[in-house]
């Protein structure tokens, strides 16, 4: 993989339904994967030149091409404008990976632009802070970068204490002292995470009677939603806001699939507004699977087999009324609930846990879990120490950008 000379493309616009929506490639030979995607003469796209084009398995898209030099990048670009349909939108950024693009890097497109002279260092570092200021783990990146210091030096200070353990030196730093820091930075980060973290969407789902309602008053812990056998009861449906270990869930009633009397706008209405962030819990009392438009629709999708007071099936058996299941399920939206970050952020602070037991007693294992947890950080930040200020300002921008 060469960065200067790959194609490189991602979808620009944010997820979700959308009138329109925007897969962007940049990189030498943009024009030509296009015209050759669609079927369009040689050079028709070469300069500043807007070309209505069809591509097969994924319909109309008007193509938008900027030369090298004209570009954000500063390199050959085209932009792809498509029907904002999260199906036809995927589709269409398949088949420009099909046809020899790559998938771009968090914030490479603005890396090209820095490059090729398009953008300052300044720009970026506003940029990213403009970008940060925005989501709700903006401490989030500060505390990584503290992090990954501590551990970094906390290795430094016990590997220069094993290469000079025989001499004596008496300002020489505490290896245990350091690691017990780089500890305590990792427990504050697991806890950030925890704090900064928006209330996760669920949305309680099924045909009409599966026992949504019901269980939305179990989970609040009192009646937050209309309990009715008649069908249609529901419409928009209760939201209420919990917390389980610390995390917070907003839990919305939904009406029912199927039946007389339900109202299938406010239906549509409700699967619309499910995004990739959300999480659906399906339920049903005879093991029905969830229908294919409701899968494709949400982040993740829990199949709770409910009222499992009234029958034997399998599955995640739940009841309302014994409260069979309710920790296996709650169990379940915590595990749903865990950011990449966080969950690198635990398995940083597992393994200093264990470097602070072994570090005065064997100081070589206890230099390798540091070692291990270091990779971790770097992992989590893209970039080593020897990074300056303007490359860990592109980390936190988008694929897009």
């Amino acid at each position: 993989m060469n960065p200067s000379t790959d194609i490189i493309a991602a979808v620009a616009t944010p997820p979700g339904l959308s009138a329109l929506a925007v897969v962007r490639l940049s990189g030498p030979g943009s024009a030509a994967l296009v015209e050759g995607l669609c079927g369009a003469s040689p050079g028709r796209l070469s300069g500043m030149r807007r070309l209505l084009v069809e591509i097969p398995g994924v319909g109309d898209a008007v193509a938008l091409g900027w030369p090298g030099g004209k570009s954000y990048t500063g390199e050959e670009m085209v932009e792809l404008i498509c029907h904002g349909i999260p199906e036809r939108v995927s589709r269409l950024y398949d088949a420009v990976l099909g046809a020899g693009a790559r998938s771009a890097l968090p914030g490479e497109f603005t890396t090209r632009a820095w490059r090729n002279g398009r953008i300052s260092g300044q720009q970026i570092m506003e940029l990213a802070a403009a970008v940060d200021a925005g989501r709700h783990s903006e401490r989030l990146p500060e505390a990584v970068l503290a992090l990954q210091d501590m551990v970094s030096g906390a290795l430094e200070t016990l590997e220069g204490s094993i290469e000079f353990q025989d001499d004596s030196c008496p300002d020489a730093a505490d290896p245990a002292a350091a690691v017990e820091r780089a500890r305590e930075a990792a427990e504050a980060l697991v806890l950030n995470t925890h704090s900064l973290q928006r209330a996760m969407k669920v949305y309680l789902m099924g045909r009409v009677n599966a026992g949504k309602s019901t269980l939305m008053n179990c989970l609040c812990g009192g009646e937050v939603a209309l309990v009715d056998p008649s069908p249609g009861t529901t419409r928009d449906g209760a939201r209420r806001e919990i917390a389980l270990l610390g995390r917070r869930f907003l839990l919305i009633d939904t009406p029912g699939f199927g039946g007389i009397g339900i109202d299938s706008i406010a239906l549509d209405r409700v699967i619309t507004g499910i995004n990739s962030d959300d999480t659906v819990l399906w339920l049903s009392p005879e093991g029905e699977n969830p229908p294919e438009t409701l899968e494709r629709k949400a982040g993740r999708l829990l199949p709770v087999t409910s009222k499992s007071d009234m029958h034997q099936l399998g599955g995640l058996r739940v009841s309302s009324v014994s409260g069979e299941g309710r920790d296996a399920l709650c169990e379940g939206l915590l595990r749903a609930a865990s950011s990449p970050v966080e969950s690198r952020a635990s398995e940083i602070l597992t393994l200093l846990e264990k470097a602070e037991r072994f570090v005065d007693a064997e100081p070589g294992i206890a230099a390798a879990l540091l070692r291990e947890a270091e990779e971790k950080t770097v992992e989590m930040t893209g970039f080593r120490h020897d990074t300056n200020a303007v490359e860990r300002a592109l980390s936190v921008l988008c694929v897009g950008k």
